[in-house]
């Protein structure tokens, strides 16, 4: 397999009973095929205790890399612009990046590692990069529009969570 992003387009169910999403299709890439991976599923994985342990653990230190960088941020910038989670999440960016690339073309890992890393830490650290993330594949692919409505969905779909969580925590 060629070094970069590779997609394998699953079924809504498949989908669905994998219990991953898009960031994880990425990150596995092809290496089960679903008959594989529903036998897995059906059988038990007997690390599964192990690997989510390290999701945890590497949840963990994102979260606090995220508190500790955008305190710090905010405290030397001040709070009229939230300044602290705009570097958070370029930070994020550019470290998917950097790691996905590194990943692909110079340090070989595991689909564990991967997901632990990019998944676990950096899925707690900041998930605009998985949103970067799957854009720029998009834009890669030449999936113009997609690339744009998938941007715009997040952010528009985004402010109107935040209003409607708003509007019920007053309501309440």
């Amino acid at each position: 397999m060629k070094p970069g992003i590779h997609v394998r387009l699953y079924t809504k169910e498949e989908h669905t009973n994998t219990c991953c999403g898009s960031v994880s299709s990425l990150l596995f890439g092809e290496a089960f095929d679903s008959v594989e991976r529903r036998n897995v599923r059906l059988k038990g994985d007997p690390h599964m205790p192990t690997k989510l342990l390290y999701l945890a653990l590497a949840g963990s230190m994102g979260t606090l890399a995220r508190y500790g960088l955008s305190g710090l941020v905010h405290r030397i910038s001040g709070a009229a612009f939230p300044w602290g989670t705009l570097v958070v999440n370029v930070t994020g960016c550019f470290l998917a990046g950097l790691l996905w690339t590194l990943f692909e073309s110079r340090w070989p890992v595991s689909g564990e590692t991967r997901a632990t890393i990019l998944v676990g830490f950096m899925g707690a650290f900041t998930t605009f990069s998985s949103l970067i993330l799957e854009s720029s594949h998009l834009l890669r692919s030449a999936e113009w529009f997609f690339a744009v409505a998938n941007v715009t969905m997040h952010t528009g779909l985004g402010f109107v969570a935040v209003f409607a969580g708003i509007a019920l925590a007053r309501m309440i």
